[in-house]
């Protein structure tokens, strides 16, 4: 018999070496995964790993995370959509694309098929703080996407992020459009389609933000749509709020912050 326990500890020893390089193959990032789910290294060392691992998945689009979901990002809320239930803010979304004009048809084709496909849709809501160039935002995205038949460690993805600058302690009206169509392409490896669209926005990017605003806070408390991935104590951008504000259009468990009701000019 193979002694598990030896076996595990020379795989997480495994996993550790690479901490200083990247993860190269499958076989490295299996000794990561063991690891991380062990828990049994200090958090620093696990949340290095965690990184080189969400690294190499995303380079091969395995699994859900891409770098718009965390590069400058920090989420504090998530929420889980059913795509049958929720279809009308499936339909916003259609709205958003249709309104997004400088995209491809091969890139509207695509991310029409995946929100059409409401047997294997995956759909989430995160709500996050972000820090580009030294301004801070705080943003809604609405994150699509399925298992790829074919090879289901996959995922074909479709995220729309609305970005509403931090002023004064305040979050103000939502001031630009972000769209990511990445679909695995038989993994290609190639770049995602990128859109994005600010100054005067189209009506249906402000109601899609007006409806996840009012969710985040009809959602609140209802265990069924609050969503946490057990590797979220492990990664840099999931974690609490930062920016003190006094006013926001997200949930806010903190009662210094007062809701905006709609922030946005309709």
């Amino acid at each position: 018999m193979i002694p598990l326990v030896g076996l595990e500890s020379d795989r997480e020893d495994a996993a550790t070496s690479v901490l200083s390089e990247r993860i190269e193959n499958d076989t490295q990032m299996r000794d990561a995964i063991v690891t991380i789910g062990g828990a049994r290294r200090p958090p620093m060392v696990l949340r290095g790993l965690m990184r080189l691992l969400e690294a190499y998945r995303a380079r091969r689009k395995m699994g859900w995370s891409r770098p718009w979901n965390k590069d400058g990002v920090t989420t504090f809320r998530a929420y889980r959509l059913d795509p049958v239930a929720d279809a009308a803010i499936l339909e916003q979304a259609s709205d958003v694309l249709r309104s997004q004009l400088d995209l491809p048809e091969e890139a509207r084709a695509f991310a029409r098929s995946l929100i059409s496909d409401t047997s294997t849709l995956m759909a989430f809501m995160f709500f996050s703080e972000y820090l580009e160039a030294g301004d801070r935002y705080e943003i809604a995205t609405l994150s699509l996407g399925r298992q790829v038949p074919s090879a289901r460690r996959f995922r074909d993805r479709f995220d729309i992020i609305l970005d509403a600058p931090v002023e004064d302690r305040r979050t103000a009206p939502l001031s630009r459009t972000r769209l990511f169509i990445d679909p695995f392409d038989s993994g290609s490896r190639r770049a995602p389609w990128v859109s994005t669209m600010d100054g005067a926005l189209p009506v249906a990017a402000n109601e899609l933000f007006a409806t996840l605003s009012a969710l985040s806070w009809t959602w609140r408390d209802d265990p069924s749509r609050r969503w946490e991935h057990w590797t979220s104590a492990y990664v840099d951008y999931f974690g609490p709020r930062t920016f003190a504000l006094k006013q926001s259009p997200f949930c806010f468990d903190e009662s210094t912050c007062r809701p905006v009701a709609l922030p946005v000019a309709l």
